[in-house]
């Protein structure tokens, strides 16, 4: 027999749960609803950094792009810049090509 008091707690977390899902769509679809986010995230830094490729190419510096572009440090940016397009930053910049 359990005691009243985790039956208590036990209640409070499922309304609590319930009060959440109720907020999500599709009916509290927690998978659906992370995976939507996931999406956006990746469809906001691919966004980001293809913002990133005009201003590099308008002659901007490495900083400036990256900052412009909501990076709090050009070597976060340099990172995410590689791995989008495989080349760095500043040989975009620089307009040499990627290396194979």
């Amino acid at each position: 027999m359990t005691s009243p008091v985790n039956d208590a707690a036990a209640t409070s977390a499922l309304a609590s749960y319930r009060t959440f899902a109720e907020g999500l769509p599709q009916g509290g679809r927690i998978e659906r609803h992370v995976h939507e986010q996931d999406q956006l995230a990746v469809w906001r830094r691919h966004s980001r950094l293809l913002t990133s490729l005009t201003l590099l190419a308008e002659g901007k510096s490495i900083a400036t792009a990256a900052h412009a572009v909501g990076y709090d440090s050009t070597a976060a940016f340099g990172t995410a810049f590689k791995q989008c397009f495989g080349v760095t930053p500043k040989a975009y910049a620089s307009g040499k090509p990627a290396k194979t």
